[in-house]
């Protein structure tokens, strides 16, 4: 396999569009669930650090 092997676009597949919408669940896009995902440790961090400065004070 050469260099011009990997230069053919005798077999390329279709890209994928970003405005449309290629995995969903329960009416969430893969997007979403990242967000979703992403956000719930960084809250239970956020809520971590509140609380252990909460018990610096006192």
């Amino acid at each position: 396999m050469g260099g011009a092997d990997f230069l053919s676009f005798d077999t390329a597949e279709a890209p994928v569009l970003c405005d449309e919408v290629v995995w969903e669940f329960l009416s969430l896009s893969m997007a979403s669930w990242n967000a979703i995902l992403s956000a719930l440790p960084a809250g239970v961090w956020i809520a971590a650090l509140v609380l252990s400065r909460r018990a610096e004070r006192v």
